[in-house]
């Protein structure tokens, strides 16, 4: 008897092995069809939505959503707002968090007709509840406009910060706009610069330059922290960065450096204003030490930059 039911119970594993393995042997191969019909995306989007269909077809969530989206648009396949929605949903019961996203903001733009926000609301709690950064922020936005009863500022800050929290950075920037705003509490620009502080350190550019733009106005000046966030920003690749920095040691006299991140700047798709410098730089001979005229006046016109990166 006992040898009986051991079998029993190895045959049963043996199976459900089987299937497991099945099912990942299906979900690698709905991968590579997903890669597939991306590469074709642009130049024939009708067997791009094809390819989505097949990874759809053996598990591989990211293919259902992407298909939902091709029906959604129309593009490569004929529009259908309904059949859109299966396919995100078919992504969203895979477990994959973007498809139930598009599931939400479906419902929530009306694609099929009425808007349905209460459901919206419910698929994006459930996101947030998750720790998918997406589903707060836009519960935050529900909230903050108006679109699930009356505006709820605290809602709407609570939700907001979970999405910083959870690596929505750009949360964060709003987040830190409305603490300035709010001059009643005393410990506002603390909390600016808390949240800025938390989403610079992850290497979000946007919010490195809100607090060089910070301690660059009064009442906050601080030279040294200015220097120190627009240096980072240089470092992760922005041009507007590295001309701020190269500003900084053009009024220090250290042409060496300036001509250094000029050339950074240039590199990094900086245009005519660091290209031109590093150039004039350059055939200046600006390792001997000499600083070029205005570099104070310049300084200031540098920061054009900034409010640049700042409106995106």
């Amino acid at each position: 008897m006992f040898w009986r039911e051991a079998l029993l119970c190895l045959s049963i594993l043996f199976v459900a092995g089987s299937a497991v393995a099945q099912q990942t042997e299906a979900q690698c191969y709905g991968k590579t069809l997903f890669e597939q019909g991306k590469d074709k995306a642009d130049r024939n989007p009708s067997k791009a939505a094809a390819s989505m269909k097949q990874a759809c077809d053996c598990g591989f969530p990211e293919g259902c959503t992407m298909l939902g989206a091709y029906l959604e648009e129309g593009r490569g396949v004929k529009k259908d707002a309904q059949e859109a929605i299966r396919k995100y949903q078919r992504g969203c019961d895979l477990d994959y968090n973007w498809g139930c996203y598009k599931v939400a903001s479906s419902y929530g733009r009306g694609i099929t007709g009425e808007k349905d926000l209460p459901r919206a609301k419910q698929i994006y709690e459930r996101l947030c509840g998750k720790k998918y950064g997406r589903g707060c922020v836009t519960l935050g936005y529900m909230y903050g406009h108006g679109e699930v009863g009356p505006v709820n500022r605290d809602k709407e800050r609570k939700y907001t910060r979970l999405a910083c929290d959870y690596g929505v950075y750009k949360a964060c920037d709003y987040l830190a706009r409305k603490y300035e705003e709010d001059s009643q509490d005393p410990q506002h620009f603390e909390k600016k610069v808390a949240i800025l502080e938390q989403a610079c350190k992850a290497k979000h550019p946007n919010s490195c330059a809100m607090l060089a733009e910070h301690y660059r106005t009064e009442p906050h000046v601080d030279w040294g922290r200015y220097e120190k966030y627009v240096t980072l920003i240089c470092e992760m690749g922005i041009a507007s960065g590295c001309i701020s920095s190269a500003a900084i040691y053009e009024y220090r006299d250290d042409m060496g450096v300036v001509a250094r991140y000029y050339r950074r700047a240039c590199k990094l798709g900086g245009g005519r204003l660091g290209c031109k410098m590093a150039e004039q730089l350059c055939s200046l001979g600006c390792r001997q030490g000499q600083a070029a005229p205005g570099a104070l006046d310049r300084l200031w016109n540098f920061f054009n930059g900034f409010e640049l990166l700042l409106g995106e």
